[in-house]
């Protein structure tokens, strides 16, 4: 074969592969139908194939982080707010509170003076 043929003819092997898929690519070479020449070049495809997956798991797995650190950042501001309403509350509730002991003792004082 001519150097442009043999390109030619692993750009085709390659195309038939992606056609394939790995897992029926591999598959097929473990069961020995490529052959040893052909193989070479699977098994350059497949890694490629792995390689490929690996970069775009690790692409996934940023996008994932940065999208639970949105969330979580987002679950911050909430669970900020949430805690000022609470101190809020708490205060208001402190502030009834005395306010219904000065209207007890204020009401028991005039009464006892009588």
């Amino acid at each position: 074969m001519l150097p442009g043929d043999m390109q030619q003819w692993e750009n085709d092997l390659r195309a038939a592969a992606d056609k394939l898929g790995p897992d029926e690519v591999q598959r097929r070479l473990i069961e020995g139908k490529y052959g040893e020449r052909k193989g070479r070049i699977i098994r350059a495809w497949l890694a490629e194939q792995d390689a490929a997956s690996d970069r775009w798991q690790r692409a996934t797995d940023v996008q994932i982080a940065r999208e639970a650190n949105e969330i979580a950042r987002a679950a911050n501001v909430l669970a900020a707010r949430a805690e000022r309403r609470a101190t809020l509350a708490n205060w208001i509730a402190i502030v009834a509170a005395i306010i219904a002991l000065v209207s007890a003792i204020a009401a028991v004082v005039p009464l006892s003076r009588r």
